[in-house]
């Protein structure tokens, strides 16, 4: 699966220990159908992402709204909703870019993407001798 999801575009991908409460957590899950992608970004309206494939490129980005009128004082704040960008390079091969669906629900954006006719398992063929 390396070469089907290659993270991109995401300095802080590459380095971990940089300020990695801005890179929304991301499980990726495949299946005789396709394949699934999970991040967890809560804090966020569906209308706040943006999803766009492009030249064998599936970027899922999302603005933060700041909130406007909230006066209280801040004493601890472990988490917030952050803008983020997030590219993954999708397999030709595999991937059938027409057919990918998003959905948003309780913090969890989960994008299901099908594999081509061709990539998915074949049964078992038996070959006639002659």
């Amino acid at each position: 699966m390396p070469d089907l999801f290659n993270i991109m575009n995401n300095a802080f991908d590459r380095s971990p220990l940089l300020n990695c409460h801005s890179i929304p957590a991301s499980n990726i899950y495949e299946d005789e159908n396709g394949f699934t992608i999970e991040m967890a970004v809560p804090g966020f309206k569906k209308e706040n992402f943006k999803i766009e494939v492009d030249n064998h490129r599936l970027t899922i980005s999302a603005e933060a709204a700041q909130p406007e009128g909230d006066t209280r004082k801040v004493h601890r704040r472990e988490f917030q909703a952050q803008s983020f960008s997030k590219t993954f390079t999708l397999s030709e091969k595999t991937v059938d870019e027409s057919k990918i669906d998003a959905s948003y629900e309780n913090g969890v954006l989960t994008l299901m993407i099908a594999k081509r006719e061709e990539a998915k398992p074949q049964p078992a063929r038996m070959i006639a001798i002659s």
